[in-house]
């Protein structure tokens, strides 16, 4: 599997009303493409995807980040004041799982 085009994505829609709307990845200042396209049919619900896509793509590494130090935190929390299994509680078995989802 192939790496993704590193951030940022944008989107937007095009001047050509015939055109479809795009998100795009810009990996370098000045060279954009289109990475996933949308019909003019559908617009409003296709503007609310596209901005949760670009919005969720853009802050992926500070979310991913914040979580992997929360659940080391919360590990070495329960551990060291022996309260018990670390990974019994539904919240941390979640963590752990989007975690290893993320995992090149």
């Amino acid at each position: 599997m192939s790496t993704h085009t590193q951030t940022p994505y944008k989107w937007g829609w095009r001047d050509d009303e015939d055109a479809p709307g795009s998100i795009f990845a810009e990996p370098r200042t000045g060279q954009a493409y289109a990475v996933a396209m949308c019909p003019r049919y559908g617009k409003k619900n296709w503007e609310a995807d596209a901005t949760f896509i670009v919005r969720a793509c853009n802050n992926h590494n500070n979310l991913l980040s914040s979580l992997r130090m929360l659940y080391e935190e919360q590990v070495d929390y329960i551990t060291l004041n022996h309260l018990g299994d670390p990974h019994h509680n539904q919240s941390m078995q979640m963590a752990r799982a989007a975690l290893k989802s993320c995992d090149p």
